[in-house]
């Protein structure tokens, strides 16, 4: 685990995103990146990063191709295993040999910063299933910053399938708690995933966020 100014930083082993670029540059050591955007799905942005990193830690070598980006073509040096890479902001992480490699600098690390509106909400889940006023109430937020964030909270993963509030929460819901969102005119229950909310949460505390990249779309791009 890498530690930048006394912090650690926290990779994550599950990217299936990732995995599948991964498992593509093993099967084809000499590799053209518009074969691999087509094949593995991914986003220009995000792979350019990748294979950034991947080229710092002379894990690749371009061997032709400038611009347009799509053309580059880059041969496989080092194949360490089947587990691909870990990507954090400041580098890389591979399960494979429990290697770390820090790529960026202090003065190029991002500021780090979370939105007060979405770390409350992250921290206030603690249930696998809740309604819009609830969230609000836990996490003492304006019924209007729930609305700004829910978007975004659904790409997360965090907030999942609605469920109409009716009977068969009883078995999930104490008889009365449905009855009170029912006398509240809650329509809908949401299912929530904790677990990710959490992991939302360590990467917003670890420096995700910036003005420049306010979507976080690396969040969401790998669901």
């Amino acid at each position: 685990m890498a530690i930048i100014n006394s912090e650690k930083i926290k990779y994550s082993s599950k990217s299936t995103v990732i995995q599948s670029v991964w498992n593509y540059i093993r099967r084809n050591r000499n590799f053209r990146i518009g074969d691999l955007i087509m094949i593995c799905g991914i986003k220009h942005q995000y792979l350019q990063r990748y294979i950034r990193f991947l080229e710092l830690a002379e894990y690749l070598k371009r061997t032709s191709g400038s611009k347009p980006y799509s053309n580059r073509e880059y041969l496989l040096l080092k194949n360490t295993g089947p587990l691909a890479p870990s990507m954090n902001q400041y580098g890389l992480y591979d399960f494979n040999i429990k290697k770390d490699y820090t790529l960026l600098n202090n003065e190029k690390k991002r500021k780090q910063f979370a939105p007060e509106v979405i770390t409350k909400i992250l921290q206030s889940i603690d249930y696998d299933e809740t309604t819009k006023d609830n969230l609000i109430t836990k996490a003492d937020i304006p019924a209007r910053s729930l609305i700004k964030w829910w978007d975004r909270l659904q790409k997360f993963g965090v907030i999942l399938s609605p469920i109409p509030v009716d009977n068969s929460h009883k078995k999930r819901w104490p008889s009365d708690k449905v009855a009170k969102f029912k006398r509240d005119g809650a329509k809908l229950i949401y299912s929530v995933d904790k677990i990710r909310a959490r992991f939302i949460l360590e990467q917003l505390n670890s420096g995700i966020y910036s003005p420049k990249t306010p979507e976080m779309k690396e969040l969401w791009i790998e669901n």
